[in-house]
């Protein structure tokens, strides 16, 4: 992921306009109507944020599960329901296209 920002000075931007639109959804519910209308705009936006694909990660890395699993859910213990949704929705619109993603 830094090398995103180095190969790109405007990725800090973009990331501080992802942060922007789940602020919004602070107080939001999950059956809110903004919720969907983000995730689908933050969708669009996933491909400039995260250099996924092959050959983005570094030779042999290795992702501890169980570690980022923890990770994971102490970050959503903090959002609110509209803010889980938009990333369960960003969950489910990245499995309806898994070429988009490099799988």
């Amino acid at each position: 992921m830094v090398n995103a920002y180095v190969a790109d000075p405007d990725t800090g931007s973009r990331w501080q306009e992802w942060d922007a639109e789940m602020a919004a959804l602070a107080g939001a519910g999950a059956d809110d109507p903004d919720v969907e209308q983000a995730a689908g705009r933050l969708y669009a936006r996933l491909p400039d944020l995260l250099p996924l694909g092959p050959g983005t990660a570094p030779p042999g890395a290795e992702v501890d599960v169980a570690a980022a699993g923890r990770f994971g859910m102490m970050m959503l213990a903090d959002l609110s329901p509209g803010q889980r949704r938009v990333l369960e929705l960003l969950v489910d619109y990245g499995r309806r296209e898994p070429e988009k993603w490099g799988r």
